[in-house]
């Protein structure tokens, strides 16, 4: 708990800077890795693939970027959005998301 309190507590503060020292209004994109994986236990699937690929995706974009936004975003569109609406640059491209279930005592445990 401590690691995200400090991470908010940073990530607020180099927000604050950014749109301090930004002479026209920025373009933020705070997104995650991957999401949760609370939901389920290592000997069943469950919600887990929702769950691990849904991520944090956080926007200060201008209004006609964010009207195109949309709710099931990936990471490998967010820019190709932007840039295809402000520049005409980068089409959106199909996504396809693969998922790993781990059957060990972390993700990090290989046997």
């Amino acid at each position: 708990m401590d690691q995200l309190v400090y991470l908010n507590g940073r990530l607020i503060e180099i927000i604050d800077a950014i749109l301090a020292a930004s002479p026209h209004p920025p373009i933020i994109i705070v997104q995650g890795d991957h999401g949760t994986a609370s939901t389920a236990s290592d000997d069943e699937v469950g919600p887990l693939p929702r769950e691990r690929l849904a991520i944090l995706n956080a926007y200060l974009v201008p209004d006609q970027v964010r009207t195109r936004l949309y709710p099931d975003i990936t990471p490998v569109n967010s820019f190709r959005l932007i840039f295809a609406t402000l520049r005409d640059l980068l089409p959106i491209i199909l996504v396809i998301a693969f998922f790993q279930i781990y059957f060990c005592d972390s993700p990090c445990d290989f046997h």
